[in-house]
Protein backbone atom coordinates (compact mmCIF):
# COMPACT_ATOMS: atom_id res chain seq x y z
CA UNK A 1 0.00 0.00 0.00
CA UNK A 2 1.36 3.50 -0.89
CA UNK A 3 1.92 6.11 1.81
CA UNK A 4 -1.05 8.37 2.44
CA UNK A 5 -2.11 10.81 5.12
CA UNK A 6 -5.26 8.83 5.86
CA UNK A 7 -6.01 5.34 4.61
CA UNK A 8 -9.44 4.33 3.29
CA UNK A 9 -10.12 2.18 6.33
CA UNK A 10 -9.08 4.91 8.77
CA UNK A 11 -11.24 7.46 6.90
CA UNK A 12 -14.33 5.25 7.13
CA UNK A 13 -13.69 4.48 10.81
CA UNK A 14 -13.28 8.18 11.72
CA UNK A 15 -16.52 9.07 9.89
CA UNK A 16 -18.40 6.32 11.74
CA UNK A 17 -17.05 7.41 15.14
CA UNK A 18 -17.83 11.05 14.34
CA UNK A 19 -21.46 10.12 13.69
CA UNK A 20 -21.49 7.83 16.76
CA UNK A 21 -22.72 4.83 14.80
CA UNK A 22 -22.45 1.23 15.93
CA UNK A 23 -20.56 -1.09 13.58
CA UNK A 24 -22.97 -3.99 14.23
CA UNK A 25 -25.98 -1.78 13.45
CA UNK A 26 -24.44 -0.70 10.14
CA UNK A 27 -23.62 -4.33 9.26
CA UNK A 28 -27.26 -5.30 9.89
CA UNK A 29 -28.67 -2.41 7.82
CA UNK A 30 -26.50 -3.01 4.72
CA UNK A 31 -26.43 -6.80 5.20
CA UNK A 32 -22.65 -7.16 5.25
CA UNK A 33 -20.98 -9.26 7.98
CA UNK A 34 -19.41 -7.28 10.83
CA UNK A 35 -16.09 -9.09 10.32
CA UNK A 36 -15.80 -7.69 6.77
CA UNK A 37 -16.50 -4.12 8.00
CA UNK A 38 -13.86 -4.52 10.71
CA UNK A 39 -11.34 -5.73 8.08
CA UNK A 40 -12.13 -2.66 5.93
CA UNK A 41 -11.54 -0.24 8.84
CA UNK A 42 -8.25 -2.00 9.66
CA UNK A 43 -7.15 -1.94 5.97
CA UNK A 44 -6.96 -5.74 5.96
CA UNK A 45 -8.29 -6.00 2.39
CA UNK A 46 -6.59 -9.35 1.86
CA UNK A 47 -9.15 -10.87 4.26
CA UNK A 48 -12.06 -9.75 2.04
CA UNK A 49 -13.21 -11.57 -1.12
CA UNK A 50 -11.41 -9.97 -4.05
CA UNK A 51 -12.44 -8.35 -7.28
CA UNK A 52 -15.82 -6.65 -7.61
CA UNK A 53 -16.95 -8.11 -4.25
CA UNK A 54 -14.28 -6.16 -2.35
CA UNK A 55 -15.12 -2.88 -4.11
CA UNK A 56 -18.86 -3.48 -3.60
CA UNK A 57 -18.40 -3.90 0.19
CA UNK A 58 -16.29 -0.70 0.45
CA UNK A 59 -18.78 1.33 -1.63
CA UNK A 60 -21.79 0.09 0.39
CA UNK A 61 -20.04 0.93 3.68
CA UNK A 62 -19.08 4.43 2.44
CA UNK A 63 -22.63 5.17 1.22
CA UNK A 64 -24.12 4.04 4.54
CA UNK A 65 -21.93 6.72 6.23
CA UNK A 66 -23.10 9.42 3.82
CA UNK A 67 -19.81 9.52 1.83
CA UNK A 68 -19.36 9.45 -1.94
CA UNK A 69 -18.86 5.80 -2.84
CA UNK A 70 -17.14 6.48 -6.16
CA UNK A 71 -14.59 8.83 -4.51
CA UNK A 72 -13.81 6.25 -1.83
CA UNK A 73 -13.29 3.53 -4.48
CA UNK A 74 -10.99 5.83 -6.45
CA UNK A 75 -8.93 6.49 -3.32
CA UNK A 76 -8.91 2.75 -2.58
CA UNK A 77 -7.47 1.97 -6.01
CA UNK A 78 -4.68 4.53 -5.40
CA UNK A 79 -3.78 3.06 -2.01
CA UNK A 80 -4.24 -0.64 -2.68
CA UNK A 81 -3.13 -2.67 -5.67
CA UNK A 82 -5.42 -5.67 -6.07
CA UNK A 83 -3.67 -8.91 -7.07
CA UNK A 84 -4.76 -10.40 -10.40
CA UNK A 85 -7.36 -13.13 -10.19
CA UNK A 86 -6.04 -16.59 -11.14
CA UNK A 87 -7.25 -17.85 -14.49
CA UNK A 88 -9.18 -21.12 -14.50
CA UNK A 89 -7.10 -24.13 -15.45
CA UNK A 90 -8.69 -26.14 -18.27
CA UNK A 91 -9.40 -29.75 -17.29
CA UNK A 92 -6.98 -32.35 -18.53
CA UNK A 93 -8.41 -34.50 -21.27
CA UNK A 94 -7.34 -38.07 -21.87
CA UNK A 95 -6.13 -38.67 -25.39
CA UNK A 96 -8.01 -41.64 -26.73
CA UNK A 97 -6.79 -43.89 -29.46
CA UNK A 98 -8.69 -43.76 -32.78
CA UNK A 99 -8.27 -47.47 -33.30
CA UNK A 100 -9.58 -48.26 -29.83
CA UNK A 101 -12.69 -46.15 -30.42
CA UNK A 102 -13.26 -47.79 -33.79
CA UNK A 103 -12.92 -51.28 -32.32
CA UNK A 104 -15.34 -50.48 -29.54
CA UNK A 105 -17.88 -49.15 -32.04
CA UNK A 106 -17.64 -52.36 -34.08
CA UNK A 107 -18.19 -54.47 -30.96
CA UNK A 108 -21.28 -52.50 -29.99
CA UNK A 109 -22.77 -52.73 -33.51
CA UNK A 110 -22.11 -56.47 -33.62
CA UNK A 111 -23.79 -57.02 -30.27
CA UNK A 112 -26.86 -55.10 -31.33
CA UNK A 113 -27.11 -57.00 -34.61
CA UNK A 114 -26.79 -60.37 -32.86
CA UNK A 115 -29.46 -59.47 -30.31
CA UNK A 116 -31.83 -58.37 -33.08
CA UNK A 117 -31.26 -61.57 -35.05
CA UNK A 118 -31.99 -63.78 -32.02
CA UNK A 119 -35.15 -61.84 -31.24
CA UNK A 120 -36.40 -62.18 -34.84
CA UNK A 121 -35.82 -65.96 -34.78
CA UNK A 122 -37.77 -66.29 -31.52
CA UNK A 123 -40.70 -64.30 -32.92
CA UNK A 124 -40.82 -66.46 -36.08
CA UNK A 125 -40.77 -69.68 -34.03
CA UNK A 126 -43.56 -68.45 -31.76
CA UNK A 127 -45.64 -67.47 -34.82
CA UNK A 128 -45.24 -70.96 -36.35
CA UNK A 129 -46.28 -72.65 -33.09
CA UNK A 130 -49.36 -70.43 -32.84
CA UNK A 131 -50.44 -71.27 -36.41
CA UNK A 132 -50.00 -75.02 -35.83
CA UNK A 133 -52.04 -74.88 -32.62
CA UNK A 134 -54.83 -72.98 -34.41
CA UNK A 135 -55.00 -75.58 -37.21
CA UNK A 136 -55.15 -78.43 -34.65
CA UNK A 137 -57.92 -76.73 -32.70
CA UNK A 138 -60.04 -76.15 -35.81
CA UNK A 139 -59.70 -79.82 -36.85
CA UNK A 140 -61.00 -80.99 -33.43
CA UNK A 141 -64.00 -78.65 -33.41
CA UNK A 142 -67.35 -80.52 -34.00
CA UNK A 143 -69.38 -79.50 -37.08
CA UNK A 144 -72.07 -76.92 -36.54
CA UNK A 145 -75.68 -78.18 -36.53
CA UNK A 146 -77.82 -77.32 -39.56
CA UNK A 147 -79.78 -74.14 -39.38
CA UNK A 148 -83.37 -74.62 -38.21
CA UNK A 149 -86.13 -72.26 -39.22
CA UNK A 150 -87.31 -70.13 -36.38
CA UNK A 151 -90.83 -70.80 -35.18
CA UNK A 152 -93.24 -68.00 -35.92
CA UNK A 153 -94.19 -66.07 -32.82
CA UNK A 154 -97.94 -65.44 -32.76
CA UNK A 155 -98.92 -61.81 -32.31
CA UNK A 156 -100.35 -60.88 -28.93
CA UNK A 157 -104.15 -61.02 -28.73
CA UNK A 158 -105.90 -57.78 -29.27
CA UNK A 159 -107.57 -56.46 -26.19
CA UNK A 160 -110.49 -54.12 -26.36
CA UNK A 161 -109.78 -50.71 -24.89
CA UNK A 162 -111.38 -50.21 -21.48
CA UNK A 163 -114.61 -48.31 -21.45
CA UNK A 164 -114.07 -45.20 -19.41
CA UNK A 165 -116.90 -43.46 -17.61
CA UNK A 166 -116.11 -39.79 -17.57
CA UNK A 167 -116.50 -38.32 -14.05
CA UNK A 168 -118.68 -35.38 -13.35
CA UNK A 169 -116.82 -32.04 -13.15
CA UNK A 170 -118.74 -29.04 -11.84
CA UNK A 171 -117.24 -25.57 -11.50
CA UNK A 172 -118.81 -22.66 -9.57
CA UNK A 173 -117.38 -19.18 -10.24
CA UNK A 174 -118.61 -16.18 -8.24
CA UNK A 175 -119.27 -12.87 -10.03
CA UNK A 176 -120.30 -11.27 -6.71
CA UNK A 177 -120.42 -12.49 -3.12
CA UNK A 178 -122.55 -15.66 -2.98
CA UNK A 179 -123.17 -18.34 -0.35
CA UNK A 180 -123.16 -21.96 -1.61
CA UNK A 181 -123.59 -25.43 -0.13
CA UNK A 182 -122.44 -28.40 -2.27
CA UNK A 183 -122.97 -32.17 -1.88
CA UNK A 184 -121.15 -34.67 -4.13
CA UNK A 185 -122.81 -38.10 -4.39
CA UNK A 186 -124.72 -37.32 -1.19
CA UNK A 187 -121.64 -36.22 0.81
CA UNK A 188 -121.16 -32.64 1.98
CA UNK A 189 -118.18 -31.19 0.09
CA UNK A 190 -118.31 -27.45 0.73
CA UNK A 191 -120.37 -24.78 2.53
CA UNK A 192 -119.32 -21.16 2.58
CA UNK A 193 -119.20 -17.82 0.79
CA UNK A 194 -117.41 -17.31 -2.53
CA UNK A 195 -116.00 -13.86 -3.26
CA UNK A 196 -115.69 -12.67 -6.86
CA UNK A 197 -113.87 -13.96 -8.85
CA UNK A 198 -113.29 -17.00 -6.59
CA UNK A 199 -113.98 -20.42 -8.14
CA UNK A 200 -114.56 -23.93 -6.74
CA UNK A 201 -114.46 -27.23 -8.65
CA UNK A 202 -116.24 -30.42 -7.56
CA UNK A 203 -115.97 -33.98 -8.92
CA UNK A 204 -118.59 -36.71 -8.54
CA UNK A 205 -119.49 -40.04 -10.09
CA UNK A 206 -123.27 -39.59 -10.00
CA UNK A 207 -124.63 -36.18 -9.04
CA UNK A 208 -123.73 -32.80 -7.56
CA UNK A 209 -126.44 -30.87 -5.67
CA UNK A 210 -125.74 -27.20 -4.97
CA UNK A 211 -127.78 -24.74 -2.89
CA UNK A 212 -126.99 -21.18 -4.03
CA UNK A 213 -127.98 -18.18 -1.92
CA UNK A 214 -127.57 -15.62 -4.73
CA UNK A 215 -128.54 -17.31 -8.01
CA UNK A 216 -127.60 -14.31 -10.15
CA UNK A 217 -124.08 -14.02 -8.66
CA UNK A 218 -122.58 -17.34 -9.78
CA UNK A 219 -121.66 -18.99 -13.08
CA UNK A 220 -121.88 -22.82 -13.36
CA UNK A 221 -120.09 -25.10 -15.85
CA UNK A 222 -120.79 -28.81 -16.25
CA UNK A 223 -117.90 -30.84 -17.74
CA UNK A 224 -116.53 -27.65 -19.29
CA UNK A 225 -119.87 -26.50 -20.74
CA UNK A 226 -121.61 -23.43 -19.29
CA UNK A 227 -125.02 -23.84 -17.63
CA UNK A 228 -127.76 -21.25 -18.21
CA UNK A 229 -128.43 -18.77 -15.33
CA UNK A 230 -130.47 -20.26 -12.49
CA UNK A 231 -132.26 -17.17 -11.32
CA UNK A 232 -132.09 -13.51 -10.44
CA UNK A 233 -129.84 -11.75 -7.96
CA UNK A 234 -130.73 -12.43 -4.37
CA UNK A 235 -132.80 -15.56 -5.13
CA UNK A 236 -132.04 -18.86 -3.40
CA UNK A 237 -131.99 -21.81 -5.80
CA UNK A 238 -131.16 -25.53 -5.55
CA UNK A 239 -129.75 -27.26 -8.64
CA UNK A 240 -128.88 -30.88 -9.41
CA UNK A 241 -126.10 -31.58 -11.93
CA UNK A 242 -125.57 -35.03 -13.48
CA UNK A 243 -124.03 -36.45 -16.64
CA UNK A 244 -127.39 -35.87 -18.31
CA UNK A 245 -127.50 -32.14 -17.55
CA UNK A 246 -128.67 -29.67 -14.88
CA UNK A 247 -132.12 -29.13 -13.40
CA UNK A 248 -133.57 -26.77 -10.80
CA UNK A 249 -135.13 -28.27 -7.67
CA UNK A 250 -137.90 -26.33 -5.93
CA UNK A 251 -137.41 -25.44 -2.28
CA UNK A 252 -140.73 -27.21 -1.46
CA UNK A 253 -140.31 -30.50 -3.32
CA UNK A 254 -143.15 -31.06 -5.78
CA UNK A 255 -142.84 -33.07 -9.00
CA UNK A 256 -144.75 -30.47 -10.99
CA UNK A 257 -142.40 -27.66 -9.94
CA UNK A 258 -139.17 -29.38 -11.00
CA UNK A 259 -137.99 -28.05 -14.32
CA UNK A 260 -135.05 -28.88 -16.53
CA UNK A 261 -132.41 -26.15 -17.02
CA UNK A 262 -131.34 -25.84 -20.67
CA UNK A 263 -127.59 -25.98 -21.29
Amino acid sequence: MSAAATSVGNLLQQERLRKRLDLAGIAKSIRIPTAILEAIEEDRFDCIPGGSYRRHFIRQYACSLGLDGDSIIAEFKKQYEEPPLPLPVPPKTRRSSLWADLAWTIVVIGSVAATYHVAQNRRAAARREEQALQIQTESMRPPAPPDRPLAAVPPPPETAPPVSTAPLHVSLTATEPVWVSVKCDGNMSYAGTLEAPESKTFDAAGAVIAVIGNAGGVQISLNGRPVAPLGAHGEVETVELTLHGARRIAREPAPAEASTIPQ
